[in-house]
């Protein structure tokens, strides 16, 4: 998958200088097999005609939410925020996420942010210990055995960002970066080891004080950015050994460059700057020979890429002529026939989608959108039409669905609770919409689609309802 973003406190979507690798923070979801199995069958891959939009909540007494990273399973990370909390969400949208937790205990101020997940349901980001930030290796489970990777040889002290976890490949191989013994401690990319006990290799930079890893791939390839001796931030493929044969893979004729993640094919993606310092998202040339190619933007002035899966498609995000920043669905051929997100799902979700941070090999993307009221949503994309009524993503219209919908009646809700129509809360017209659906999709194997009893009643008592409304 791709990787994803990093550090305590907020980022641009776009960075625009030589410290933009360094700036901002970010359980195995037990869903039902059906969720996945079902719903990857029915879609047929990764061609889509639009997607259903699950939004994806946030943790108790909480508003803001961010979803970094997604892996083949549907299983989801990112934060949660008043303050930052790791978080492996409910794909289902049914609110029942897992707070992953920090590194020390009982004080409300420490924070956390996972970035990664990779295809064993191992997580990575960073979590604060004693006033201090490091990469680490979260405990999926919710439990709280998380363990700290430590640095590069910096020693801790109050408001120190002393490492970051930023990818973890299917070998369990965890890159990102951490503080040096320099003072005042620059980060230097860093592969860690998963163990904890502090055997990190130092990936050097280009020639320059700095450096950052974003994202490796099952072959162990890493990239990310380095500085170099002029202090520009140029997007680095970097020799995993630590012997210093990095690559710079170069910009559009501007300061900086960043690459943000590499497929299992070797194909990385990130962002360049062009001379007039716009970003630009771009595929770049492993090689380093500078044959890189623009992806283009929507109709705005910048974009950036932060994800591409195995079969090469390609996420990110990009300015519109406002300047509005919109998830945004690449064209990988560098033709320009880039997609904004929101024209792929229904008009009147509630949700503008501002950042697509990944997508998985199904195509299912994840990120973040922005509410009327300014609040931030962590969201999923599955791509094809969405199945009207299906609100548990089952594949399958059924009493299961008509219970979610009626617990939630005349309550505020989306999609994943009820209110089918987006029309902000569940009332008698969704109602109507999933009796007028009933038994569509694939059925589920274990032949529960046959009505019980109990649903012939709830059947019943909604058309009794629809007809009371006429």
């Amino acid at each position: 998958m791709g990787s994803h973003r990093s550090g305590m406190g907020v980022a641009s979507d776009f960075c625009n200088g030589s410290d933009c690798g360094l700036l901002g923070k970010g359980r195995a979801v037990k869903t039902k097999p059906i969720l996945v199995t079902v719903m990857i069958l029915r879609l047929g891959g990764p061609v889509n005609t639009g997607y259903a939009l699950v939004v994806l909540g946030t943790l108790p007494d909480q508003n803001h939410s961010s979803a970094h990273s997604i892996d083949n399973y549907g299983q989801i990370v990112g934060y949660s925020m008043h303050g930052w909390e790791a978080v492996l969400f409910d794909t289902t949208g049914n609110g029942n996420n897992v707070r992953l937790g920090m590194l020390a205990t009982g004080d409300p101020t420490y924070n956390s942010v996972a970035y990664s997940i990779n295809n064993n349901g191992q997580i990575v980001g960073e979590a604060d210990a004693g006033g201090a930030d490091y990469a680490t290796l979260f405990d999926p489970t919710g439990n709280g055995n998380n363990i700290n990777l430590g640095a590069l040889g910096a020693q801790p002290g109050a408001g120190s960002d002393l490492g970051v976890a930023h990818s973890i490949n299917d070998s369990g191989q965890i890159v990102g970066w951490a503080s040096t013994e320099n003072s005042p401690h620059p980060a230097h990319a860093t592969l860690f080891d998963s163990t904890g006990n502090g055997s990190n290799i130092d990936l050097g930079t280009l020639g320059g004080t700095r450096s950052g890893a974003y994202a490796n791939n099952n072959d162990g390839d890493i990239v990310g950015f380095a500085w170099t001796p002029s202090s520009d931030s140029h997007a680095t493929l970097f020799d995993p050994t630590g012997g210093e044969n990095n690559i710079d893979l170069g910009t559009f004729g501007g300061d900086y460059s960043t690459a943000r993640a590499i497929n299992n094919h070797g194909q990385i993606v990130g962002w360049a700057a062009d001379s007039s310092g716009n970003s630009h998202a771009t595929i770049f040339d492993p090689t380093g020979n500078g044959d890189n190619i623009d992806l283009g933007m929507l109709d705005g002035e910048s974009s950036a890429a932060y994800a591409i899966n195995n079969g090469g498609q390609i996420v990110g995000t990009a300015t519109d002529s406002w300047g509005n920043t919109r998830a945004t669905l690449f064209d990988p051929t560098g033709s320009g026939e880039n997609i904004d997100l929101n024209d792929l799902i229904r008009p009147s979700a509630s949700l503008e989608l501002i950042r697509a941070s990944d997508i998985n090999d199904s195509g299912w993307i994840v990120g973040r959108g922005l509410y009327p009221n300014g609040y931030e949503g962590a969201f999923l994309l599955i791509p094809g039409p969405a199945l009207i009524g299906d609100c548990d993503l089952s594949g399958y219209v059924d009493d299961d669905d008509l219970s979610i919908l009626l617990a939630n009646w005349t309550l505020y809700g989306d999609w994943t609770t009820g209110d089918l129509d987006e029309y902000w809360f569940v009332a008698d017209n969704d109602l109507s919409l999933i009796l007028a659906h009933w038994n569509e999709g694939t059925p589920p194997l274990d032949g529960s689609a046959v009505p019980e009893p109990a649903t012939l009643s709830l059947l019943a008592l909604g058309a009794c309802l629809i007809r009371r409304k006429r």
